[in-house]
């Protein structure tokens, strides 16, 4: 069960977080969050600013409802970096076949599941959405969004065709973090994106010319190659395949989400020894 209204009898308040004169965040015994503002349930993770809660605003509003399967109770410090996760939290949105498209908002993955592009769920349950009341029923639309979904419609990317954009934060979760030089890992602070043949001398910008290098050895290889600077390579480059490019896309992975794309990756991939 994903939410509760502060009205049922099995409603079990363990905590309450006051966010304004109107809204409060309520945590269930289950581990359930919503908020309540005497008009509608519906905690609003996407919201970073504390003081724009919307209050008593219905309509074409919607109101996400945030899972938390351990239950974790709210502090005042908390609040903000539950809100602010949960506005952060993204859904793998894959092709009918499985194939992987791109990373989603929740607000992104509502529109597939409004529009009836949702073809089949994997994963968990991570969010609820409250909309409006329908005028003849007189009930409230409801959507659920699972971690992983998959969607009809024209594939936006072959994997055969796929070149992943390098990025130094992508480089270095490729490598580890690990110097390809002197073995050393570091934080990326100290990292750099090092060009095995320089391009002063014709390399390339590409992922099978780059490694990871501190900046010390960085500097003592200088304008060189690796054998000219007698500076031997701990490690191979290669270009991530795209199930390790959306690994490397997404810094808050959930966890059903890394074990689905981990089952695709190559047998030689670095990330399932991450």
């Amino acid at each position: 069960m994903l939410a509760r209204g502060p009205d049922d009898e099995c409603h079990e308040k363990l905590a309450c977080v006051q966010l304004c004169s109107f809204c409060s965040i309520f945590v269930d015994a289950d581990g359930s969050f919503y908020l309540n503002n005497g008009v509608t349930s519906g905690i609003l993770s996407n919201e970073p600013d504390l003081g724009r809660c919307l209050g008593g605003r219905e309509g074409n509003s919607m109101w996400p409802i945030i899972h938390n399967p351990k239950g974790v109770l709210l502090s005042e410090q908390a609040k903000g970096r539950f809100l602010k996760a949960g506005g952060r939290m993204k859904v793998l949105k894959l092709d009918a076949q499985g194939v992987p498209q791109s990373w989603l908002t929740l607000e992104e993955a509502v529109l597939c599941y409004a529009a009836d592009r949702v073809c089949w769920e994997a994963g968990e349950r991570i969010a609820l959405f409250r909309g409006g009341i329908n005028a003849v029923s007189g009930r409230q639309s409801v959507i659920t969004v699972n971690s992983i979904i998959g969607t009809f419609g024209t594939p936006l990317i072959n994997p055969f065709d796929l070149k992943p954009a390098l990025t130094n934060e992508k480089l270095f979760i490729r490598d580890h973090n690990m110097c390809a030089y002197c073995g050393s890992q570091l934080s990326k602070e100290v990292l750099t994106r090092e060009h095995i043949i320089p391009t002063s001398k014709g390399g390339a910008d590409h992922w099978m010319n780059v490694v990871t290098a501190c900046r010390s050895c960085n500097h003592r290889k200088a304008n060189r190659t690796p054998e000219q600077a007698h500076m031997k390579l701990l490690f191979a480059p290669y270009v991530p395949s795209l199930w390790e490019d959306f690994i490397l896309r997404n810094r808050r992975i959930l966890a059903d989400q890394m074990a689905f794309l981990c089952s695709r990756l190559p047998r030689g991939s670095r990330l399932l020894n991450a």
